[in-house]
C-alpha cells in the first residue's frame, strides 16, 4: 500500500541548505521555468469594432402638467415616443467614434458626436433643445402676445382700477409662458506634440418664446403682459495647453456675441390716464459683445513648493441706438438726447497669484493675491428731459459710470498638532477703490487663527 507522503518543517529545511551553500560559493542555480500560457488580463483587452444600441417605443402621461415636464417637454396628456441611440467604433489604428443621441421624442432632444485618432486629434458636434415651461395658465386682455406691440381689444372701457374694467373678464385669453433654448456646438483639439493641446470650440444658441414682464404708469398704475424673447448668441473659445511635468500654461480667447431681435416692447395703456399716456414703451435687452484673453500657469518650484498664476483681460461693449424719452407726443418741451447711443464700454482684468509651500509633515504656507478691475469707460452725459413711465418730466438725470478696483492679500499658515489637531494662523488684507458710489473707499486687515480636532466615535463591542 502506497503510504500518503507529508512534508514537514524539517524538510524544507534541510531542501533549503543546499541551495544556501551553494550561493556562498558564488554557483547561482538555474531559475525554474515560468509557465505563462494560462496568465490572462481580462481588462487589457483593447476592443476594436461596432457596437451600438437603440431604445424606440411609446410611453405615456397620465396627466397634463407644465410643471411636470418644466424642462423635459413631458407636458401634455397622451402617448409620447420613446426614443434613445448609442453607437460606438474603435479601430486598430487608433480612430474612434462616439454617438449618443437622447429624447428624440421630447423637446428635450440631444446628440452628441465625436470622433477622432486617439493622441492626433478630436472632432466634436453637438445639438440640444431645452425647454422651460414656465405656466399654462396665464390669461391676458391684450392682443399680439409674441409679438413687440400689444394692443387692446376694440371697445376697452378704461378705469382707475381693474374693477372699473368692464371688458376685462371677457377679454381675457390664455396664454402659455414658455421658452426654448437650441443649440449647437462644433469643436476640434489637435495634439501637435506629447505636451500640447490646442482647442477651438463654437457655439450658436437661440432662445425663443415668451414670458412674463411688468410696467406701470406713474405709481399705481401697473400691468403685467407677455414679453417677447428672441435672442441670438455666438460664442467662441479658443486656446492652447502646454503640460509639462513641472511646468504647465494655457492661453486663451473667449468671445461672444449677444442679439435681441426686439429692441422694445409697446403696450396700450388699460388704466385712465391724467396725462394722456395711451400707450408706453420700454425698452428690450439691447445686443452686446464681450470679448476676453485669459492666460493661465502653474510651476513647481521644487518637491515641496508650487506656484500657480491666472490673469484674464475682458472687454464689454453695447452700443445699441436709444429710444425716444417717450412714446407720449402730447409731453411738450422735450430736449434732443445728448447722444443716440450709450456708445457703452467696460474693460476688466483680474490677476491671481497662489503659493504653497509644504514644509514638512506638520508644517504648510500659503501665500495668496487677488486684482480684479473694472474700469467703466462709458463717457458721461446729461439727459436733461427724461420722462417717467411716459407721463411726466422729470429732472435732469447724468449717467454714472460706475468702476472699482479690488487688492486682497491672504497669508496662512498651518500646523499640524498631532494626527487629529490642526491649527492655523492667517493675515487677511482688503482694500477697494470706488467710483461714483457712497463708499468710495475700504481698508481692513485681519488676523485670524483657528484650530480643528478630529473626533473619532467610539467604537460598539
Amino acid at each position: 500500500m502506497k503510504m500518503p507522503t507529508t512534508l514537514s518543517l524539517a524538510t524544507v529545511l534541510a531542501s533549503a541548505i543546499p541551495l544556501v551553500m551553494a550561493a556562498e560559493k558564488g554557483d547561482t542555480p538555474p531559475a525554474p521555468a515560468v509557465d505563462t500560457s494560462k496568465w490572462a488580463c481580462k481588462f487589457c483587452k483593447f476592443e476594436t469594432g461596432h457596437s451600438g444600441y437603440v431604445d424606440a417605443g411609446v410611453g405615456y402621461l397620465s396627466d397634463d402638467s407644465f410643471k411636470f415636464g418644466e424642462y423635459t417637454g413631458l407636458t401634455d396628456k397622451g402617448a409620447y415616443l420613446i426614443g434613445d441611440a448609442q453607437y460606438r467604433y474603435r479601430g486598430k489604428d487608433a480612430r474612434y467614434l462616439d454617438l449618443d443621441a437622447r429624447n428624440l421624442g421630447l423637446d428635450s432632444r440631444s446628440i452628441e458626436v465625436e470622433g477622432g485618432k486617439q493622441g492626433k486629434y478630436e472632432l466634436s458636434l453637438e445639438y440640444y433643445e431645452l425647454p422651460h415651461f414656465i405656466s399654462d395658465s396665464a390669461v391676458t386682455p391684450f392682443l399680439g402676445s409674441g409679438g413687440d406691440v400689444l394692443s387692446l381689444p376694440a371697445g376697452w372701457v378704461r378705469a382707475g382700477t381693474t374693477g372699473g374694467m368692464t371688458q376685462l373678464n371677457s377679454s381675457l385669453r390664455q396664454e402659455d409662458l414658455e421658452t426654448k433654448r437650441k443649440n449647437l456646438g462644433l469643436g476640434a483639439t489637435f495634439f501637435p506634440g506629447s505636451k500640447w493641446q490646442t482647442a477651438i470650440k463654437g457655439r450658436h444658441e437661440i432662445k425663443e418664446g415668451q414670458r412674463a414682464i411688468a410696467a406701470g404708469f406713474v405709481i399705481n398704475n401697473a400691468a403685467q403682459f407677455v414679453q417677447p424673447i428672441d435672442y441670438v448668441t455666438d460664442e467662441l473659445d479658443v486656446s492652447a495647453t502646454y503640460s509639462g511635468q513641472r511646468f504647465q500654461a494655457r492661453v486663451g480667447y473667449y468671445g461672444s456675441i449677444f442679439r435681441n431681435q426686439d429692441e422694445s416692447l409697446t403696450w396700450d395703456n388699460p388704466f385712465t390716464s391724467a396725462f394722456n399716456a395711451d400707450q408706453g414703451r420700454l425698452a428690450l435687452p439691447p445686443d452686446n459683445q464681450f470679448h476676453q484673453l485669459l492666460a493661465s500657469l502653474g510651476y513647481q518650484i521644487n518637491k515641496k513648493t508650487r506656484l500657480t498664476a491666472d490673469i484674464t483681460a475682458g472687454r464689454g461693449t453695447q452700443d445699441e441706438d436709444f429710444l425716444p424719452y417717450t412714446i407720449n407726443s402730447t409731453i411738450g418741451g422735450l430736449q434732443p438726447l445728448p447722444r443716440t447711443s450709450l456708445d457703452g464700454r467696460v474693460d476688466t482684468l483680474t490677476a491671481y497669484v497662489r503659493v504653497n509651500s509644504v514644509l514638512s509633515e506638520r508644517w504648510q504656507l500659503n501665500a495668496a493675491y487677488k486684482y480684479n478691475d473694472r474700469d467703466n469707460k462709458t463717457d458721461q452725459a446729461t439727459y436733461t428731459t427724461p420722462v417717467n413711465t411716459d407721463s411726466v418730466l422729470v429732472a435732469a438725470q447724468t449717467n454714472l459710470p460706475y468702476s472699482f478696483t479690488e487688492n486682497v492679500l491672504n497669508l496662512s499658515a498651518d500646523y499640524r498638532i498631532n494626527k487629529r489637531t490642526k491649527g492655523s494662523l492667517g493675515f487677511d488684507y482688503e482694500a477697494i477703490e470706488r467710483t461714483f458710489q457712497e463708499v468710495e473707499d475700504r481698508k481692513s486687515t485681519r488676523l485670524n487663527s483657528s484650530h480643528m480636532s478630529e473626533s473619532r466615535m467610539p467604537s460598539s463591542a
